[in-house]
């Protein structure tokens, strides 16, 4: 709450540790759309469920949290899911979602992302990398996206300056994201 005034963007991602509430997400996601703060969640289940009511900007869970959130009522997908029929459904989930004003990015690793944006959904290449270590690269997504859509000053997702910015915003997220994948040490992206 002290940082709120300080920022425009808050990003809420990982899982949430033992012993906090489980409303902790859905309650700073709320606290910061209530300051007028744009909000990028990469979370997933009934953490991630709880927050869409208070309006996120944006979701980027990778493929697998998303599935298991919104279509298999919580039974395991690959990450690298390549079923049709699970393709569509996520899909048809995605581009609601985007519908409702909430961008959606679903990392899918090597593997291109599925997009929604506006009710369309599309398929974004990652960069090409040979990786060491894929950890924390979903998260490196994240901050490159961020990074960019911050830069670009923060249009909301339902505005055209945001349709122009998004392509450019998932090439950058996918450059960190690679970045990162090709380091040894996660999160050590220079």
């Amino acid at each position: 709450h002290r940082l709120l005034p300080r920022c425009g963007l808050v990003v809420l991602s990982g899982t949430r540790a033992p012993g906090y509430s489980e409303d902790l997400y859905r309650d700073f996601t709320g606290a910061a759309r209530e300051k007028g703060k744009r909000v990028l969640l990469d979370l997933q289940g009934q953490d991630l469920l709880r927050c869409i009511p208070r309006g996120p900007d944006m979701i980027k869970p990778n493929f697998a949290e998303f599935a298991s959130t919104f279509i298999t009522g919580g039974a395991p997908v690959g990450e690298r899911e390549e079923d049709p029929e699970l393709m569509e459904k996520a899909g048809r989930e995605a581009a609601a979602l985007s519908r409702a004003g909430i961008a959606v990015v679903l990392t899918r690793g090597p593997l291109p992302a599925l997009c929604a944006l506006g009710g369309e959904v599309f398929l974004s290449p990652p960069e090409r990398v040979e990786a060491v270590n894929p950890i924390g690269s979903g998260d490196a997504f994240a901050a490159g996206f961020a990074v960019l859509w911050e830069d670009e000053g923060l249009p909301a997702p339902g505005s055209g300056e945001f349709a122009a910015l998004f392509p450019r915003a998932l090439a950058a997220g996918h450059r960190a994201a690679a970045a990162n994948a090709a380091n040894l040490r996660p999160g050590r992206i220079r």
